[in-house]
């Protein structure tokens, strides 16, 4: 779990343009490899990376997303001890956490691009994090600091001391009352409404902590994305695919969606019932809105949120490879050469 950080943290959101203005752009002015992101010039432009620190600073520039994480793993080493870290149960000790749309196809040889109207790719740094073992019962308080600026080291253990305070409070129960658990704050930003104020407001049932998401939407109807012709058409071509070998194995499927409450913690109330009908082993909530809450972020007219509940890992990469699939794959594990110091953070 993460929060807005120290002075590490950032938000990285990236947006392809329409597929037909997918050309070189020039780089904005005042941008270079030196920048406070590290955003590089680059001349083979795809979209706009656009990152926005802790304070809320912006900077952005025209270039592959491709380009600026290659960059920043580049610059970023991870020094720790070899000691300390065995006695994590992880391996996630901070570094870039979001997600990489479809559309970055576009940047590893793929032709077909559609516009999005969400970002493209959106991800953080993360350098203060809780880690939870809910089967031992630990929390891990974890935080990175810039090692060449003593300043950071101070605040990074500043934090790591009163967040180690408020959970052994809440572990005792002096701090918080018995409660549903409200929406966590957006990249620490103000924390929703209250529960009562949210229903007064949208009289949204789904929005009262009551873990029922979509108790407010049951009047309106589901939209399939594809007519009942246009899903039999698909079928036939998959069909015709198969025979004609360009696949031994098609997986068909559509969507269907409904609207959703005008409630800001309508999310966070679906993502708990998410999680408690399929608590799979890869779920995230992942909430990207401006830090501090600005009305001019990228992202409005709201934030954007993501609630993920996934049985599989689609890649790991350690000292070994590995994928963990349900699509009827055999294991597959590739060794690989690490070095014990200095890996870059991903």
């Amino acid at each position: 779990m993460g929060k807005r950080g120290g002075a590490l943290w950032r938000r990285v959101t990236y947006q392809l343009p329409p597929p037909h203005q997918q050309q070189p752009q020039p780089q904005q002015p005042g941008m270079s490899a030196h920048s406070a992101s590290s955003i590089p010039a680059s001349t083979s432009l795809e979209g706009r990376v656009t990152v926005t620190d802790a304070a809320g600073a912006s900077v952005s520039a025209a270039l592959p997303l491709w380009d600026y994480l290659r960059t920043q793993l580049q610059l970023l080493s991870l020094d720790f001890s070899a000691q300390e870290a065995r006695q994590l149960p992880h391996n996630f000790w901070g570094g870039f956490t979001g997600f990489l749309g479809y559309e970055l196809k576009t940047g590893c040889g793929g032709a077909a691009a559609h516009a999005a109207a969400t970002p493209d790719a959106a991800l953080f740094f993360a350098d203060q994090l809780l880690a939870v073992d809910h089967g031992a019962g630990d929390v891990f308080c974890l935080a990175l600091h810039d090692a060449s600026a003593p300043g950071t080291q101070v605040a990074a253990d500043a934090w790591l001391g009163d967040t180690a305070q408020l959970i052994s409070r809440l572990a005792a129960g002096s701090a918080g009352g018995a409660g549903a658990p409200q929406q966590p704050a957006a990249n620490g930003a103000a924390p929703p409404p209250p529960a009562g104020a949210c229903a007064q407001r949208c009289a949204s049932p789904g929005c009262q902590g009551s873990g029922r998401a979509g108790a407010g939407t049951r009047g309106a109807p589901w939209r399939l994305h594809h007519s009942r012709q246009q899903y039999l058409a698909a079928i036939a071509a998959c069909q015709a695919a198969l025979h004609a070998g360009e696949s031994y194995e098609l997986c068909l499927t559509t969507a269907l969606s409904r609207p959703a409450p005008d409630c800001t913690t309508f999310p966070w109330t679906f993502y708990r019932h998410l999680r408690a009908v399929n608590p799979a082993p890869y779920s995230a909530w992942l909430r990207f809105a401006a830090p501090g809450g600005s009305s001019g972020d990228q992202l409005a007219p709201g934030p954007l949120t993501v609630c993920c509940s996934s049985p599989e890992r689609f890649l790991r990469a350690d000292r070994c490879v590995g994928a963990e699939d349900l699509a009827g794959a055999a294991r597959r594990r590739v060794s690989c050469a690490c070095r014990r110091e200095g890996w870059p953070i991903a």
